[in-house]
């Protein structure tokens, strides 16, 4: 039947066809020329470099190369100083890596055609979903956030467009400050046109030790 024909069995477990097709992406073998981007864009104790540092530890992954990279909002001095103060840490927590770049600039305007991009995303959810609408003064009141993430998206596609996976730190709203379709669009837009991405954000606990 079409229902059997969409879904597979696999050790009494039914599994969507496609999800299979996806998470099959990550079962060959990597090699040297294979990357693993990490966006440490906020400090949430570790969890966003631990989680991609165990994951090289495995034998598919063990010969990726892993490049580390944030975001300052100032200029390039203050990245300068940025990328040595994490240089100088994660010499301390051991995690080696193949490049580390600190990119500033993260408050400049993103170009027109991410802007145009997000603008239809809102369009499109506006006329499905004329019960819920994200409304032009929500929009206002987050519009600071949502340019930084339009230029994130602007340095994802220069830096990562190539890369196998990209971990990227989970921006977290404050409370009952921006809807759930508002945030749900702004991540579209970040993770727009891109390889897989793992959103993922830890709660401020260290998970990353070093000896003094």
């Amino acid at each position: 039947t079409p229902r059997q024909q969409d879904v597979l069995m696999l050790k009494n477990t039914i599994i969507n066809k496609g999800a299979l097709l996806t998470m099959n992406v990550f079962h060959p073998k990597h090699s040297a020329s294979t990357i693993i981007d990490v966006w440490w864009l906020f400090d949430d104790g570790g969890l966003t470099l631990l989680l991609p540092y165990l994951l090289r530890r495995r034998k598919r992954w063990r010969n990726c190369q892993f490049r580390i990279f944030s975001c300052v909002s100032g200029d390039k001095d203050d990245a300068e100083r940025q990328h040595i103060s994490m240089a100088s840490l994660l010499a301390k927590f051991r995690i080696n890596y193949a490049d580390l770049h600190v990119l500033h600039g993260l408050n400049k305007p993103p170009n027109e055609k991410e802007t145009e991009k997000f603008q239809q995303i809102l369009q499109t959810w506006n006329q499905n979903n004329e019960a819920f609408p994200i409304s032009d003064h929500e929009y206002e009141a987050n519009k600071d956030k949502i340019k930084r993430g339009l230029k994130l998206h602007e340095y994802l596609l220069e830096y990562s467009s190539k890369s196998t996976l990209v971990v990227v730190t989970l921006p977290i709203p404050r409370k009952q400050s921006i809807s759930a379709a508002l945030y749900l669009a702004y991540l579209d837009a970040i993770s727009y046109n891109l390889p897989p991405i793992l959103f993922l954000r830890g709660n401020q606990k260290n998970v990353l030790t070093y000896y003094s």
